[in-house]
């Protein structure tokens, strides 16, 4: 379900992807990705591409989190 979800669309996979890029883990990623980006994005009803977060600093935000 999840790897569905997140290759539904090629901008949240390319998201996705930079997110695991910088984080280094895949897992956690895809649980950022699938709920708080997500959500937020619903909520807003928000696009991807105006969403102003990078998916660099989610990625860096995971780490931190991690460590």
């Amino acid at each position: 379900m999840e790897a569905a979800t997140l290759s539904s669309e090629q901008e949240l996979a390319e998201y996705y992807e930079e997110v695991v890029k910088v984080s280094d883990d895949a897992r956690l990623a895809a649980n950022w990705v699938l709920t708080e980006i997500l959500r937020v994005l619903k909520r807003k009803i928000f696009l991807l591409r105006n969403f102003s977060v990078e998916p660099q600093n989610i990625g860096k935000l995971i780490k931190l989190i991690k460590s």
